[in-house]
């Protein structure tokens, strides 16, 4: 009886392992970008985001970050022009990559590009409102009194509608996305970005390559576990059963399964590393910084994309503490019922 047990907290931990696994794939998508969220009234101008990227594209094409500036509204109404359906979204107005503003997958089409005035992106939820189906691709919706094509449909039951800026005339964005080829130093690049095109550095960053380092670090918690729970189990029975030599074998699994986790746990970016371990005062500063930034992303305006990142962020290591707390169960079932 005590061995089922052990087998339902087992399964228990690996479906709770599951899901942090899928957390923590969800957070990678943001490991090479840095999100800007301004409020208050304060915005970008869309003039020292048009500069930047031409002017970077000449200076740096290989270095050069994608950018996406964008605003948002709610409860905005898109007709079907044909039929009498309608529905109310999520409008959100994109100057450059829309890629990088949803990360939802495309069931159908693709993004447009960059410079096509009359491109819109709708989600599986309104695609069904409106058209009954999502296949809709070259077909056409109005929103805020123009006629867009639709080139793309989301992979989501939100009702959203990701629209191209150029034809809206926008003076200034609300929200910011700075992706990068590699995920080295891009909170310090974007600020040296941001002061270089005397764009407002008042808003809130959100630096995609920590929380996808700690969500990495958080999922890697309950191998350290199981790395625990095998080397104790073995050493049990080793000594309950007399079996020779178990601790020469625990020992060398205890090292390898250390070095492995070590490697492939800790992920985070060069600049929330020390260059020194014993600098202590670096680690508390970092921590201040840390725990005031994600203050700040829990007081933004709450919609579908502003704090994505830190909910997911929290749920994999909620999960990720659940499934340890299983992996333990269940040790401590095995150590009564051996022998």
């Amino acid at each position: 009886m005590k061995i089922e047990k052990g087998l339902v907290l087992l399964a228990a931990g690996l479906l709770f392992l599951g899901f942090t696994f899928s957390g923590e794939r969800s957070v990678s998508q943001y490991k090479k970008d840095v999100q800007i969220r301004y409020f208050d009234g304060t915005s970008a101008s869309g003039q020292s985001i048009g500069q930047m990227e031409k002017t970077e594209e000449t200076r740096d094409p290989e270095g050069v970050p994608a950018v996406a500036a964008w605003n948002t509204e709610r409860n905005i109404k898109v007709e079907n022009p044909d039929l009498p359906f309608h529905d109310r979204v999520f409008c959100i107005i994109v100057k450059g990559d829309k890629e990088q503003v949803i990360k939802d997958p495309l069931l159908e089409g693709g993004y447009g590009y960059r410079d096509d005035e009359e491109a819109c992106i709708i989600s599986k939820g309104t695609a069904w409102k409106l058209f009954g189906s999502t296949h809709v691709v070259g077909k056409y919706v109005i929103c805020k009194g123009k006629n867009w094509v639709i080139r793309g449909v989301a992979d989501s039951n939100d009702s959203y509608v990701i629209l191209t800026a150029g034809r809206l005339k926008l003076m200034g964005y609300q929200n910011l996305s700075f992706s990068y080829r590699d995920r080295d130093r891009i909170q310090g690049k974007t600020e040296e970005l941001m002061m270089r095109y005397s764009v407002s550095n008042d808003g809130v960053m959100i630096d995609g390559s920590f929380y996808h380092g700690a969500a990495r670090l958080a999922f890697s918690f309950p191998f350290w576990i199981l790395l625990f729970v095998i080397c104790r189990t073995l050493a049990v029975t080793g000594k309950r059963k007399k079996f020779p030599g178990y601790r020469i074998i625990m020992i060398i699994l205890a090292a390898a399964g250390t070095v492995i986790l070590i490697k492939w746990s800790f992920c985070f970016p060069q600049e929330f590393i020390p260059s020194k371990w014993s600098d202590f005062g670096f680690w508390t500063e970092k921590f201040q910084s840390v725990k005031e930034n994600i203050n700040q992303i829990a007081q933004l305006p709450k919609s579908l994309i502003d704090v994505r990142i830190v909910r997911t962020f929290y749920q994999c290591i909620i999960n990720s503490a659940v499934s340890g707390c299983f992996f333990l169960a269940n040790f401590g079932c095995r150590r009564y019922a051996i022998g």
